[in-house]
């Protein structure tokens, strides 16, 4: 059975090289969203194995998709993505159960790959 793999992130070269990358593993359905506001509220509708999101994006951040999904579904992985990691982010991060956090730029694709498979126990 394919793993929904939902990717937020308002720079569309990090939408497109997750996608790509992911897409060689055939066990990944993947959605991308460039605008969060409209897959906050797809997430609403659909399920999603795992969320990929940027924290720092105009309309919506990361923290509040994290909250939204969790209060909404805890069985919803999230991973947040981020180029400006600091304290205070990450502990609000860790206090909302975040699943994964990823710092941009990303060192390995495959690594991150191998996180996204070990969360969702395939």
């Amino acid at each position: 059975m394919k793993k929904k793999i939902m990717i937020i992130d308002d720079e569309l070269e990090i939408l497109d090289v997750l996608e790509r990358f992911l897409s060689r593993n055939d066990i990944f359905q993947i959605e991308t969203y460039s605008n969060p506001a409209i897959a906050i509220e797809k997430a609403k509708t659909d399920n999603y194995d795992i969320v990929l999101s940027d924290i720092m994006m105009p309309q919506v951040s990361g923290l509040d998709i994290l909250e939204t999904l969790k209060s909404r579904d805890s069985l919803t992985k999230v991973a947040l993505m981020t180029a400006y990691s600091n304290k205070h982010k990450v502990e609000r991060s860790n206090e909302l159960n975040v699943d994964l956090y990823i710092e941009k730029p990303f060192q390995n694709l495959r690594d991150i790959e191998n996180k996204i498979l070990n969360i969702l126990g395939v």
